[in-house]
This record gives C-alpha cells, structure tokens and sequence, in this order.
C-alpha cells in the first residue's frame, strides 16, 4: 500500500527538519527558508520515486498519484497555520515548516504531526503561566475579556499581558512530528 511508503528516510528528514528548525525557533526565533523550502519540494519528488510500482485507483499512475497526494499534504498541513499567520498568530516559518512536513509525510501523518504541536503548545501555556503564579489571575481577565465585544469602548479592558506574549511553535512542531512519526510506524 501506498503509505507504507512513507519510509524511515522521509521520517528522518522530516525529524531532522523540525529539530533544525525547532532550534533555530528556540534560539533566534527564526525558522530559515532555506532548510523548508527545499523539503517542500524535494517531499513530493521523493513520494514520487517511493511509489514507483503502485496502482493507485483510476488508472493514474503510482508516482503521479504520490506527488498529487504530496502536493495534498502539504497545502492541508499549511492550511490552518496560514490562517493563522494572517491573523497575525503565528510565524511564516512555522506555516513553511507544517507545509514540508505535510509534503514529505503525506496528509495523515502531517496532520498528526500537526494536532500533536498544537496540542502540546496548548499544554505548555497554561504550565508555564502556572509556574509564573499567573495561572488563575489570567483566567479571569480572560473570562472578564469575554464581555467585551458588548461593551462600549469606554469600558473595554485592557488584553492582559500574559496572553500578549509569543510563543515560538519551533519545538513544538519538532515534538509533535516526532510522536506523530512514532504513532504512524507502530500502528499497522
């Protein structure tokens, strides 16, 4: 089957990938396009050679059938993180990133790479604004904000400091593709 072809090369690349990057998040805050942008094109390439004597469906043929789903993973991985980056909520890095990791791993593990980075970020800030003693004081600015769509703006509050703060998803992103790698090749 086809995605069995998602090989232990292009989970190390995409392993490998998420680590230079995560670093270069951590510690500079950016993440290159010149380690993603290559990958983005080099997955489907890859996919392409991987699937060299499989009959996909409708009489396509099996390369053309891997690039078309590669080309697929990588728009639906970079899909919600560039609407993110449009609403300012994220870098251009980590939707490039999200977008390789599609491409070189297809949809399903991509996208589980995905949920698992965000899942895990969505963990972490309420542990770390926990650690800070900022936990509950946070909580209940935020639920006070709730109300202020409805207020004039007068007496709109003020958006509280702790949820001002970025959060760089570089190691998160690593994180996430590496459980999602580990999930994809222990399930059968």
């Amino acid at each position: 089957m086809f995605h069995a072809s998602t090989s232990l090369l292009l989970i190390a690349v995409a392993v490998a990938l998420s680590a230079a990057c995560a670093y270069g998040d951590w510690r500079w805050g950016v993440i290159p396009n010149a380690l993603t942008l290559p990958l983005l094109l080099l997955g489907p390439a890859v996919n392409a050679w991987s699937a060299r004597g499989f009959r996909p469906p409708f009489g396509s043929s099996g390369p053309l059938f891997a690039v078309g789903i590669s080309i697929v993973g990588a728009a639906l991985c970079g899909l919600v993180p560039f609407l993110l980056f449009r609403l300012r909520l994220t870098g251009g890095g980590d939707v490039k990133l999200f977008a390789a990791i599609g491409a070189m791993l297809l949809p399903g593990v991509g996208l589980a790479a995905q949920f698992c980075a965000f899942a895990l970020a969505a963990l972490f800030i309420p542990a770390r604004l926990a650690y800070r003693g900022r936990l509950f004081a946070t909580f209940g600015r935020t639920v006070a904000m709730v109300a202020n769509p409805a207020l004039p703006e007068s007496r709109r509050q003020k958006l509280p400091d702790e949820m001002a703060e970025t959060l760089r998803l570089g190691p998160f992103i690593f994180l996430g593709t590496v459980a999602a790698a580990f999930f994809s090749r222990s399930t059968p």
